[in-house]
């Protein structure tokens, strides 16, 4: 006859048999791009390669991710980012271990492709808000007194007058024109570009009174006049008449740049990932056709930062200044390597 146990005996002898947990680790690390800049967003997954059991996480603002409780064995990561080419590693997860890696991305290649349509089937500047941006008038109008428009090493300050801004496009204002008394300093930040303005002007600093002041703008400059500048109604005969004086030059191949500065504004309108630029033509009082660009983009090859004298019977014709950002020559990371093309045909 079998002895019977008693249910006390039972459960005390489950409680003694020996507990195994499963043995796990830890996947970490941080994703960049090859200029080692880190990468936001990225999707990481890591794929047992026994199980197929799969971890996934994103990386933070920092580039930064981590996978935990992941059960030793070989896995497959694959790391992908819209905008950069998919990668692919083999890593092993052991017990109670965190295994870092840092991942790189390279940058997807883009192609596109363009057709050619016939002749006369599309209407040339027809496009509405390049028309907006083309043909808007000044309307919005405010007396300004001392404020202060300091762009990378270049400060405007329109001392006393009215400034107006033509019509929104894509809900934002991008157009304005000054007139009144106002003041242009520019400072450069290395010995350099002090010593090259000193050649061409014979200072190393850049200081001119002006009377009228054309702006092409994406960032805030709006907001910055709004805050500190009093409504004023509508805008006179004086500022219509700065701002076609600008336009009527800049359309003129041989008195302008040539550039089709409202197609550039207009990039930067309908691409709000894109860094705003700003581009002020200004009527000073012994340069009467001064052009200062901040663009990220890239004002001329790679640098970022130009003043320009567009009077070609002048002496000092020209370039004054070209420079890449005050703020890349301070963290160190000025670059004439730098790619500003966003197209690149290759065939």
């Amino acid at each position: 006859m079998r002895p019977q146990l008693s249910p006390l005996f039972t459960l005390t002898a489950l409680l003694c048999l020996p507990v195994f947990a499963q043995a796990i680790g830890t996947f970490s690390g941080t994703v960049k791009d090859p200029q080692g800049a880190v990468i936001s967003g990225a999707r990481i997954s890591a794929r047992n390669d026994a199980t197929s059991e799969t971890g996934t996480a994103t990386t933070d603002a920092q580039g930064r991710f981590s996978i935990i409780n992941l059960p030793i064995g070989n896995y497959t990561i694959t790391v992908s980012r819209d905008g950069f080419k998919p990668t692919e590693q083999k890593i092993i997860i052991q017990d109670q271990r965190t295994t870092n890696l840092d991942i790189t991305l390279d940058i997807a290649e883009v192609r596109s492709e363009i057709t050619t349509v016939a002749r006369g089937s599309i209407k040339p500047n027809t496009e509405p808000n390049y028309r907006a941006l083309r043909d808007g008038q000044p309307g919005e109008t405010y007396t300004v007194t001392n404020l202060t428009l300091k762009r990378d090493v270049m400060t405007l300050t329109l001392k006393s007058g009215r400034i107006s801004f033509t019509p929104p496009v894509l809900g934002r204002s991008a157009v304005a024109v000054f007139a009144g008394e106002g003041e242009l300093s520019l400072d450069p930040f290395l010995f350099i570009e002090r010593e090259q303005l000193k050649m061409i002007t014979g200072k190393e600093t850049f200081a001119e009174s002006f009377t009228r002041l054309v702006l092409y703008f994406s960032d805030n400059t709006f907001d910055e006049v709004k805050k500190h500048g009093k409504a004023a109604g509508k805008a006179d005969n004086q500022l219509f008449e700065a701002l076609r004086d600008v336009q009527d030059r800049m359309r003129n191949h041989e008195r302008g740049t040539g550039e089709n500065i409202e197609a550039e504004i207009l990039a930067d309108l309908l691409n709000p990932n894109r860094s705003p630029s700003f581009n002020a033509f200004i009527d000073a009082e012994k340069h009467h056709q001064l052009v200062f660009q901040l663009r990220p983009q890239g004002a001329i090859d790679s640098e970022e930062v130009l003043l320009l004298n567009l009077d070609w019977q002048a002496k000092d014709a020209g370039f004054l200044y070209a420079s890449h950002l005050d703020t890349e020559w301070k963290a160190g990371t000025a670059s004439s390597g730098e790619d500003k093309r966003i197209v690149d045909a290759i065939h």
